[in-house]
């Protein structure tokens, strides 16, 4: 069952306060770890970008994807793990982070809470109104991506979440 997103947001809060985390870029690896998993590097189909193992307490991500995939999905994890772990020790394919279009009307509850979990801790969103209101004429998405270090696909998708109008490439 999908979490409402102020309860999504109020963990978002919780884990940058209590990990002291106070601008981008996220120590991603280290937040994982300070709740107990280890990030593993693994080889998995190219579909895949990664799982939780909750027996294991491990984090295995696709070891081909960019470092931005990586990032992005060491947060969706983490999310996965903070919103919905009994969920997934009940069910584990609900840990396995599968690479899809994020506005895909197919994907799990579950794994729409991680994707939103993982888009706020790593685009805050004053931040990211701030770039898109200061430089509207000139921020293409590719380098919002770069300053922000996630992919494109997740930087469109935050802005259209938030509501921000941007026009931009």
């Amino acid at each position: 069952m999908e979490i409402a997103d102020d309860k999504v947001y109020k963990v978002v809060q919780d884990v940058l306060a209590d990990n002291g985390v106070v601008d981008t870029p996220v120590p991603v690896v280290e937040l994982v770890q300070n709740y107990g998993y280890d990030v593993v590097e693994s080889e998995l189909p190219s579909s895949t970008s990664g799982f939780v193992d909750v027996d294991s307490n491990n984090v295995y991500i696709n070891k081909d994807n960019s470092q931005e995939y990586k990032i992005f999905t060491i947060m969706v994890a983490l999310g996965l793990i903070l919103l919905h772990e009994s969920d997934i020790e009940e069910t584990p394919d609900l840990g396995v982070i599968h690479r899809v279009p994020l506005g895909r009307k197919d994907i799990s509850d579950e794994l729409k809470d991680a994707i939103k979990f993982a888009e706020a801790i790593l685009i805050p969103s004053h931040k990211l109104e701030n770039i898109v209101s200061k430089y509207k004429d000139v921020a293409s998405l590719r380098s919002i991506s770069i300053f922000f270090g996630v992919p494109r696909q997740v930087v469109a998708h935050r802005l259209k979440s938030l509501g921000v109008d941007y026009v931009g490439n």
